[in-house]
């Protein structure tokens, strides 16, 4: 658990490309300085330099400085919002999520997927598949308005148990002129570990992987 958040602070302590890019300024900034001062131990005094030239360059590396300043600033704040947000999403570790999705996790034998209806339907079907889309499961489902939840005992149409894994669950309704109906559908199943990639924090339900936005609700498991 704390190995990907001591990650995400040891990735934010890197080098950044702003820190980089101060690092090759000050560079340039000293070697355009010690231009500068031999040029002027060297100008003819009947021709001296004409200081505006130099001015405006200078001017022009205080521009540049502060720019890379101002994303160094946004950079670091980027690191500790990610940092922050991965530390959020360890909490999840352990705990049951419902998510929007139909991938469903099965787990010692029980899966579960809840559907919601806006209005009465005619039939409501639900197919449980398998990883290589074979249909291990066929069952009807309800039809009146209101949330409800399909509860898999982890068992084929021929009432054998089926192996622990990533199914998906798929809800469809028909009204009575056979159309579809739209339905929200979730999936509930435990977080085994969470991860992040590009800002983006990943909840992985048994191999199941749902964005931390689609969490609906956090059960404790059951014992």
């Amino acid at each position: 658990m704390f190995e990907q958040v001591n990650s995400a602070v040891s990735s934010a302590e890197e080098l950044t490309k702003s820190e980089s890019s101060k690092q090759k300024l000050a560079e340039d900034l000293d070697q355009f300085m010690n231009l500068l001062v031999t040029q002027l131990k060297h100008q003819d005094p009947l021709d001296p330099m004409d200081p505006n030239e130099f001015t405006s360059q200078l001017v022009q590396f205080a521009s540049v400085e502060q720019q890379i300043q101002s994303n160094l600033h946004l950079e670091n704040m980027l690191a500790l919002e990610q940092t922050s947000l991965l530390g959020t999403a360890v909490g999840y570790i352990g705990t049951q999520v419902e998510v929007i999705g139909n991938e469903m996790p099965l787990e010692n034998g029980q899966g579960r997927s809840d559907y919601e209806l806006d209005e009465s339907v005619g039939t409501t079907s639900i197919n449980v598949t398998d990883s290589t889309g074979k249909v291990v499961s066929f069952t009807g489902g309800e039809t009146t308005p209101g949330k409800h939840t399909f509860e898999w005992d982890g068992k084929d149409n021929f009432d054998f148990p089926v192996a622990d894994g990533i199914y998906t669950v798929s809800i469809s309704a028909l009204d009575a002129d056979g159309e579809l109906v739209d339905l929200i559908q979730s999936v509930t199943g435990t977080v085994t570990g969470v991860s992040m990639e590009n800002g983006i924090a990943t909840l992985d339900l048994n191999g199941a992987e749902y964005l931390v936005e689609d969490v609906l609700a956090v059960r404790q498991p059951i014992q």
